[in-house]
């Protein structure tokens, strides 16, 4: 399981996963909100307890304030946690985060399961900034520090091709002047 999170960790620039060395079982991860105004800007951190996992559904809580969920309280989304008798074995790690990402905007809900909330748009943005600078006391993620090498070294490359393109152009100006 540990190579697979490794390799999904490596493909994907939204998420990162932090194991908890004093519980095996214990699995913790952060990730970018979903692309919706208020959640877009944030970086959120869930607790995944996955005793019996995959035959039976892990446990997830928000470790921090964030206007979709309760912390400290397990999410209920029928069909990924909490409901053994309706859960897939063959939910990944992934497919469970993205739900959690999924409906922490209420208006994707149907309705409201356990330790879901709707918060108002200023009190979202507001959580959504404070989460850039939280810290996991359990795992020691720092969202001050995560994914902004990814984000740097993107605007890089795309600097680096505007560049290449006005040197380019440049070039064939000269070329061209020369004959």
């Amino acid at each position: 399981m540990f190579d697979s999170l490794r390799q999904l960790q490596k493909e994907k620039d939204h998420i990162q996963f932090f194991i908890v060395k004093t519980q095996p079982h214990v699995l913790h991860v952060s990730f970018k909100g979903p692309d919706f105004p208020g959640y877009k800007d944030g970086i959120y951190h869930i607790h995944l307890n996955l005793t019996g996992y995959p035959k039976a559904a892990p446990t997830i809580q928000m470790t921090h304030p964030n206007g979709g969920y309760s912390p400290n309280q397990n999410i209920c989304l029928v069909g990924i946690t909490n409901y053994t008798a309706s859960f897939s074995a063959g939910t990944t790690i992934e497919g469970l985060v993205v739900g959690v990402q999924s409906y922490m905007v209420p208006s994707n809900r149907v309705n409201d399961g356990s330790a879901m909330i709707r918060s108002p748009q200023h009190v979202v943005e507001e959580f959504a900034k404070q989460s850039l600078t939280y810290k996991c006391s359990v795992c020691g993620a720092d969202h001050s520090k995560l994914f902004k090498q990814k984000d740097q070294m993107e605007v890089s490359e795309q600097k680096e091709k505007v560049e290449l393109k006005v040197v380019k152009k440049v070039k064939q100006k000269l070329e061209l002047s020369d004959d």
